[in-house]
C-alpha cells in the first residue's frame, strides 16, 4: 500500500516532467533580473540536487513496480536526469518568476543564504524523509481503518 502511492506520485512526476507543456513553460520570457535571482535561489536551495536525490531514491521502487522496463531504462533515465539537470532548473525559472515578485525572491534568497536558511537546507533531506515516512504510516493507518469499516459493512471482501 505504501509503495503504491509513492509509485503513483513518482509516475505522475515522470509524466509531467516529460510532457510538452513543461518544455513550453521553460520558453516563457522572464525579466532578466528576476531570472537571475531565481537562478541564484534555485542554486542556494540545491533544487536540482533535491529532485535528483528524490528520483534516485525512488528508482528501486520504480524498478520493482515496473518489471516490464529493463534495468537499462532506469540506468539511462537516471544518467539523463543527472546530465540534464540544467534543463530542469531552466524549466523552474518561469514557474518561480510567475509565482513570486522580485522582492519576494530577493527575500527568499537572503533567507536561504542566512545561517538559519543554510541550517534548514542542511536538515531538510532528513526532515523530508521522516515526514514522508510519517505520512505513509498515517495513510496506511487510515487505509486499514477504512478497509475494516468496509469489510464490516459487507462492501469489501476480507
Amino acid at each position: 500500500m505504501k509503495g503504491s502511492l509513492v509509485n503513483v506520485l513518482f509516475a505522475g512526476f515522470l509524466i509531467v516532467a516529460c510532457s510538452p507543456t513543461m518544455s513550453a513553460q521553460s520558453d516563457t520570457q522572464v525579466d532578466a533580473r528576476k531570472a537571475t535571482v531565481v537562478g541564484q535561489l534555485l542554486d542556494a536551495t540545491h533544487a536540482a540536487d533535491q529532485v535528483l536525490t528524490a528520483i534516485e531514491t525512488q528508482l528501486p521502487t520504480m524498478r520493482a513496480a515496473n518489471p516490464a522496463f529493463p534495468p537499462v531504462f532506469w540506468d539511462r533515465f537516471a544518467a539523463q536526469a543527472r546530465a540534464r539537470r540544467s534543463e530542469f532548473i531552466a524549466t523552474l525559472v518561469p514557474v518561480y518568476a510567475r509565482t513570486f515578485e522580485l522582492s519576494e525572491l530577493e527575500e527568499l534568497l537572503r533567507f536561504y543564504n542566512s545561517p538559519v536558511g543554510r541550517r534548514l537546507l542542511e536538515v531538510q533531506p532528513a526532515l523530508t524523509r521522516e515526514s514522508v515516512q510519517a505520512g505513509q504510516a498515517w495513510a496506511t493507518r487510515i487505509a486499514a481503518e477504512v478497509r475494516q469499516q468496509l469489510v464490516k459493512e459487507g462492501t469489501l471482501q476480507p
